[in-house]
Order: structure tokens, then sequence, then C-alpha cells
């Protein structure tokens, strides 16, 4: 249960940081 949460979690967290990159100019900290 614990692995499943976090993996979404980590998915999500990965996609937030792509877009994120995509959208600023430059990567985020």
């Amino acid at each position: 249960m614990e692995t499943m949460t976090r993996s979404v979690f980590q998915r999500a967290w990965i996609r937030t940081q792509a877009f994120a990159t995509l959208k600023s100019p430059r990567p985020g900290q």
C-alpha cells in the first residue's frame, strides 16, 4: 500500500517538476 501511494506521489512530483522546468526558462531548485 505504502509503495503504491509513494509511486503515485513520486510520479506526480516528477511530472510537476518537468512541467515547471518547461514553463520556466531555467530549472528550479
